[in-house]
């Protein structure tokens, strides 16, 4: 049995914004289309790293998607429940610390532990 929740549909998709034009319209379907296969490839990244996790400029560098469409991606998973943020942190290529994302159903380790520390 699976550590994680269920995820044998695709992801679900969200109302993408459009202004009623025929060409808006074909847009935000396209759009649609395109941010659940984003969202599926950030979850699948996710998932193979383990406990090990993830921050978000490690899912950027990992899969290519920009951050502008890592960060609603990310978004939209925390709040399907397939993904969760932890306490713990790692740091960014600026120096920032960064906090770790991990599959839902996934132990979270120490919560003091932060950047370079065993298992975060």
């Amino acid at each position: 049995m699976s550590d994680y929740p269920s995820s044998n549909e695709r992801l679900p998709l969200f109302e993408t914004p459009h202004n009623g034009s025929d060409t808006s319209r074909a847009a935000a379907k396209s759009a649609a289309s395109n941010a659940s296969r984003q969202r599926e490839r950030i979850l699948q990244f996710i998932r193979d790293r383990g406990d090990h996790g993830a921050t978000r400029e490690e899912i950027e560098l990992a899969t290519g998607i920009s951050g502008n469409s890592t960060r609603p991606r990310v978004r939209a998973l925390c709040k399907a429940g397939l993904i969760r943020e932890t306490s713990c942190t790692r740091r960014t290529a600026a120096g920032n610390a960064a906090r770790v994302l991990v599959a839902a159903g996934k132990a979270e380790r120490d919560p003091l532990l932060t950047t370079g520390a065993a298992g975060c």
